[in-house]
Order: structure tokens, then sequence, then C-alpha cells
């Protein structure tokens, strides 16, 4: 299906320009303009000095491209904010905007009033907002980045992109200490006064399609839509269990000084199909349908923090494999879905996880097992592998998840009831599609027999 969003849209297919590895070092896979390439990031990055300047110049660069594109009377999809077709004048950029392209028509002749696009939806996010996103993204992606500089330098492994000079942070330029790593940078943001808050969510995607109907009165209404496919799921009668494909990541919330008393910073860990695993931005089109749903509870502060940690190692981790074995999307489809890399971080903290469903293959599973275990190993045999015990256990953990973790592709009576509770998990409390509410009914039903066999077995 994601094969297929692409190739309607005209989206390229696996036309990475820089390998993963490199795009987590450049800290992001966003359209031009975007941090890294229009807008540098200094090294280190002082968080009280560069913070502000770095939105500040992100927003000068989308003026000027909009400007460029208004003046030219040209296309502006290269344009990635929100807002890009709603030109007015020479105000052509609002940072506090939220509007979506305009609605476009599919077949005035065969059908009139339908059109592509969200109709009179906003984003949830305003543009600055959207930077700000990406700005903390791509920071947290640099310092993921680090982890190849040290596995290069303490086993002397050969890395395309192996540098000297790891990416750095300070909150002022009096600190004393420099933050390399994710976890640290969150750690010294929560005792700024910052709150956090972790949890793997999902919603339905349509891989941005979308469609709405113009009424008479000139007022639009959205048309929800979702790509739907077999579970492989059936109950006595032959009915089958259908599930809405979703998108899913690892949420990390960020609220305090740095983003404003009133303003948010909401970003997401994810393989992309753009082939970063990574951090993104997580801002979507604000309807009801694809509200975000937990599938456990918050994480604790601890859990949390252990979560961006392993994010960051799970990332380097799935972009090595992409990058070494120049797989289609970075990995993205085979190493997993978006969905896949937040399951894995959960199996590791909790055990278990909500995430339904699960499409990494057996063979790359074994793949990302066995780079694992490299890495472990090569941290074990560092130069000082005391500085690096967090790592190596936080790396234990995520290699018992990847060989503890299930997978949806093949359904079948032995992975029923795991597989059924997360499905459940997953699901919003009002349905909005009716194919999803039957599904529901018949999965219950499903899980109540096969639940009732296992307590007779068992007695």
């Amino acid at each position: 299906s994601f094969i297929w969003a692409n190739l309607t849209q005209g989206l390229p297919i696996n036309d990475m320009k820089i390998s993963p590895l490199a795009a987590l070092k450049h800290g992001n896979v966003d359209p031009s303009p975007s941090f890294g390439s229009d807008i540098s990031l200094p090294n280190p990055f002082i968080v009280e000095e560069h913070w502000d300047q770095a939105i500040e110049d992100m927003e000068n660069q989308y003026r000027i491209a909009l400007k460029g594109a208004f003046s030219e009377r040209q296309s502006i999809k290269s344009v990635t904010l929100e807002n890009e077709q709603n030109l007015q004048g020479n105000n052509l950029y609002d940072p506090d905007d939220r509007s979506l392209p305009e609605p476009t028509p599919i077949n005035q002749r065969l059908f009139p009033d339908l059109y592509f696009g969200w109709g009179s939806a906003e984003c949830t996010h305003t543009n600055r907002e959207i930077i700000r996103n990406r700005l903390m993204a791509t920071i947290l992606n640099r310092l993921a980045h680090n982890y190849c500089i040290i596995e290069s330098t303490e086993t002397e492994i050969s890395h395309k992109d192996h540098e000297q000079n790891v990416f750095a942070v300070k909150m002022k330029s009096t600190d004393e200490h420099t933050i390399t790593s994710a976890k640290n940078f969150v750690k010294v943001l929560i005792k700024a006064g910052h709150k956090i808050e972790v949890c793997p969510r999902s919603t339905i995607t349509t891989f941005g399609l979308a469609a709405c109907i113009k009424e008479e009165d000139g007022s639009w209404t959205n048309v929800p839509l979702a790509l739907v496919f077999k579970t492989g799921y059936e109950d006595k009668n032959k009915r089958a269990v259908h599930v809405a494909a979703p998108h899913g990541g690892l949420d990390l919330d960020i609220s305090g000084p740095l983003v404003g008393d009133h303003n948010r910073c909401n970003i997401q860990f994810y393989i992309a199909i753009e082939g970063l695993c990574g951090w993104h931005s997580n801002h979507n089109s604000n309807v009801p349908w694809i509200k975000p749903v937990s599938s456990t509870e918050p994480y604790s502060v601890e859990m949390a923090l252990d979560a961006v940690h392993m994010a960051s190692l799970l990332s380097y981790t799935f972009n090595a494999i992409g990058t070494d074995q120049n797989l289609p999307f970075g990995g993205y489809g085979v190493l997993g879905l978006c969905n896949d890399t937040a399951a894995l971080l959960d199996q590791a903290l909790r055990g278990t996880t909500g995430m339904y469903p699960l499409f990494s293959t057996g063979r790359f599973l074994i793949h990302i097992s066995n780079r694992l275990m490299v890495l472990r190993k090569n941290f074990m045999s560092a130069k000082n592998p005391k500085l690096l015990e967090a790592e190596i256990d936080a790396l234990q953990r995520l290699l018992t998840a990847s060989i503890t973790i299930g997978s949806d592709l093949h359904a079948g009576p032995a992975n029923i009831i795991d597989g059924a509770k997360r499905y459940l998990c997953r699901l919003s409390e009002v349905c909005t599609f009716q194919l999803q509410k039957e599904s529901k009914d018949i999965i219950l039903a499903m899980l109540e027999d096969y639940e009732a066999y296992i307590k007779i077995k068992e007695k």
C-alpha cells in the first residue's frame, strides 16, 4: 500500500540522494529548506544562543522560498509548510498559521464536487511549532549519530560517515560539560524545568491522501479514508477481521521554557519512507478519525529517558543496516514499518507491546539482531568499556526484544491471543468505519473462545 501511495502521488521510488547514516548525521530528510543544509547548526550547539536564532533563520528561508515561488508563478509543492498555498499579497509566511493546502478537484466532469484535500480542516501545529519540532528532531538525530563515531573510534571500524568530532550540545556557553547523547540532553531539559511525556501511539494513515466534498454554500465536508487490508484472522463463519493501515511511532512531547508557556514541541520516533529511522516532527491534519491512540500508559520519567536512549541506539542500528546493505527506502518495508520501530522500543522497555500490526520480516529481524549483537560486542571490547556500560545494557534489552517480539505477517492460532489484544489496543473508543466496528466484534469473540480453551487446557 505504501508503494501504491507513492506511485499515485508521483513521489520518487527509492530516490535517496544520501545514505541512511548520512541522513542521520545530517539530522533529517526534510525537503529544502531544512536544518543542516539551508541552515547550518553550530557544533557545539548552545541552546541559549542558537535555538531561537536557528528558528528565525529557518523562517527567513521559508519567506525567501515562498516569495520566489509567488513571483515566478511556480508551483510551491517543494515548500513544506502547511500554509504553502495560502498566499496573500506580500505576507507569504505567517508563523501562527495552521491552514492546509487548498483542495484540488479530482474530476470536474465525473465528480464535480469531490476534491483531494482536507477541506477547511487545519493542521495540529502552527508553522513555527513545526519548525521547532524539526529543530528538536534534528538535534536528537545528530546526537544519535555520535554512536557511529564512537563505534568507529573505539573499535577502529571504518564507516563512510566517520569523523572525529561528535555533535555536542550545551545549554549555556559557560557550561563546563557538553552533552553528547540524546538521553542526557532530555535529562538536562527536565532539570531546566521542562516536562516530557513519552508514549507509543498510532493513528489511521492514508499516506497523505485525503478527500472532501464542496457543499452548495461553499463549505467543506471531509470524507474519512483508510487503506484497509485483511489481518488473516477469520471466525467460524469465515468473517474476516480487517485493519485500517496505521502510522505509529514513539511520541516525545516537550513543554517548558524552551518552547514557551503556551506552545509545545511534539516529535515522534519511527522509520520513515524517506529512508531515515529517527525523530521526526509529529504534526498532522486535525481531523477526528486520525487522532492518536496510545497503546499503553505514558512512560514514567525513568522509562522515558531509557526510551530516548534506546531510540538513539536503534536509530543507529537501522540506519547502519540500511546503509551497509543499500536497502530500498533505507530499509523501510523490510526492516519494518513505522509501527515496528516503536514496538521494538516498547518491547525492550516493558517486555511486551500493544502496537499492531508488526511487519518486520523474519530475515531482516535476524539482521537487526545480528547488528545489535555486533554493536554490543564492539562496545564491550572498547578501549574503555566502563564508559559504555549504559549502552551495553540498553543494547542487551533491545537484542532481547528483537528476538522475542512477535509478527503479524502470518496470522495463526499460535499468535491469535497476543495479536488480538494488540489489535484491540490500537482501536479508538469510537470506530470511524463500520468495518472497524464489525472487525472489533469478530476479534473480541475469537479472543474469548481461544482464552476459554487455554483456561480449560491449563486446568
